[in-house]
């Protein structure tokens, strides 16, 4: 790509305004035309103005209000979020809230590899070998795990890595490098929030920020059409598995773009879709692209993985040299533990191995089983997922709480979903399926949830389809 790095000193930048009505990145964002004058980003006047210290204070405090006005009412019955797990030890599929064990459906851990024994003796291993803590930053000195990680994590996608201490750590690294003043930046409405706070930080150093309605790929080609004659690259942000309602990107229909538009440029966060799908566990997107050119992808080793940090994969080797070297959060931001690069390597390991497809076979006898149930009671499910997540959407932010209450105390935990992570109005629950879960566990869920979701819309002309 040849991309020169772009660096920002701030990496703490609120947004312009509060979002929306909802935890994505608002429409009003939106910039209506294209710029006469493409090539300096100072030269643009953007969609929402820039605003003084003031203004940003109060829109952060209205944000906050509004946040808790919401997490409040949807407590009616039982608090709905900042719950303690009291259990002194975890098996993965139970916990302890309350002081009552309830059937643990909240977890993103999907291949139940976090108590893995191999995982926890390399991570003991580790400690023993090299202390909790190397605490030197990576870009000065870092121990020879990270060497065996790497090598092991470019051969699981074939391609070289840069690793991070987080995934939103590593989007802090990349972003600010690929940024340019020639570049546009196209954000998908439901791309993860820590994609969304990383382009912000260089949202005044790019010619042009759009957001673009949910997979709709109809309007980004609009946009392509409009723009490709006037910069350098266009860049999508997006999710390859969405966090919170469990739909995936249009990979097939993307792939097509990209080889139609030569200045189209795909950033992909599938932090959710790593290890329970593609091949050696390379994520939900990652193998479903045969031309794997103006393609990033940065993935999670703290979900499906098992252990901890984010991983920056792309064919481009000079920019994954720029992001290791010039990365801001690789540069300032502390090393990944020890133990967890030890339980990291093991479970490398495994996705190298023949098990990761049992596996992952595994987890996807019990997604077809929810499917079947979701479909059988016909529940108000925001599409059915072919992902481990699954959102019910309820409606009403205070009957989504309501739901929560009734089904912990029915011995499941769920998660509630409202503002900000939706919009009020499409307030639901949001559960994860993961191999410690038995076919008994995850009927048990769905019969749940059809026999008390009708007493929780009680007093609301709300019930999604």
């Amino acid at each position: 790509m040849g991309m020169k790095p772009c660096f920002v000193s701030a990496m703490g930048v609120f947004m312009d305004k509060p979002v929306a009505d909802g935890g994505h990145l608002s429409e009003e964002v939106i910039h209506s035309g294209i710029p006469k004058q493409i090539f300096r980003a100072e030269e643009i006047v953007f969609g929402v103005p820039s605003v003084g210290h003031d203004d940003q204070a109060n829109s952060v405090s209205d944000f906050i209000t509004k946040v808790s006005e919401t997490w409040a009412e949807a407590s009616v019955e039982s608090s709905i979020t900042h719950l303690n797990a009291q259990n002194l030890k975890l098996d993965g599929r139970t916990i302890k809230i309350d002081g009552k064990e309830v059937v643990h459906f909240g977890s993103c851990s999907y291949l139940g590899l976090e108590l893995d024994a191999r995982l926890r003796e390399e991570a003991k291993a580790a400690i023993d070998n090299y202390g909790t803590q190397f605490s030197s930053s990576v870009a000065y000195l870092s121990i020879d795990l990270y060497r065996q990680l790497r090598d092991r994590l470019t051969s699981i996608f074939n391609s070289d890595v840069a690793i991070g201490p987080t995934t939103t750590l590593a989007h802090f690294a990349c972003i600010p490098t690929i940024g340019g003043a020639k570049d546009a930046f196209l954000l998908d409405q439901q791309v993860h929030n820590s994609v969304q706070l990383a382009c912000e930080t260089v949202r005044s150093k790019v010619a042009y920020f759009k957001v673009i309605p949910h997979n709709r790929l109809d309007l980004l080609e609009k946009t392509l059409q409009k723009l490709s004659p006037l910069v350098d690259r266009v860049w999508y942000f997006m999710d390859g598995v969405y966090s919170m309602f469990g739909d995936v990107a249009p990979i097939e229909a993307l792939s097509a773009l990209k080889q139609k538009y030569p200045k189209l440029y795909l950033y992909v966060d599938d932090a959710h879709g790593m290890s329970w799908a593609g091949e050696h566990g390379s994520g939900y997107v990652w193998s479903k692209f045969e031309d794997k050119s103006r393609l990033i992808l940065v993935v999670s080793l703290a979900k499906g993985f098992g252990s901890a940090g984010g991983v920056v994969v792309s064919n481009e080797v000079e920019l994954l040299q720029n992001i290791r070297k010039f990365g801001p959060t690789m540069i300032f931001s502390g090393p990944i533990q020890p133990a967890v690069l030890g339980a990291s390597i093991a479970s490398a390991g495994i996705h190298l191995s023949p098990e990761i497809l049992v596996l992952q076979e595994n987890l996807s006898e019990r997604i077809s089983y929810r499917n079947l149930l979701i479909e059988k009671y016909n529940l108000p499910s925001v599409g059915i997922s072919i992902t481990p997540i699954s959102f019910i959407q309820v409606g009403d932010h205070i009957a989504a709480g309501k739901l929560f209450a009734r089904l912990k105390a029915s011995g499941f935990y769920v998660n509630w979903a409202g503002f900000p992570a939706v919009s009020n109005n499409r307030s639901g629950i949001r559960f994860t399926i993961t191999r410690h879960h038995t076919l008994g566990d995850i009927e048990r869920l769905i019969c749940s949830i059809n026999d008390l979701l009708p007493s929780c819309l009680e007093n609301y002309n709300i019930r999604a389809s």
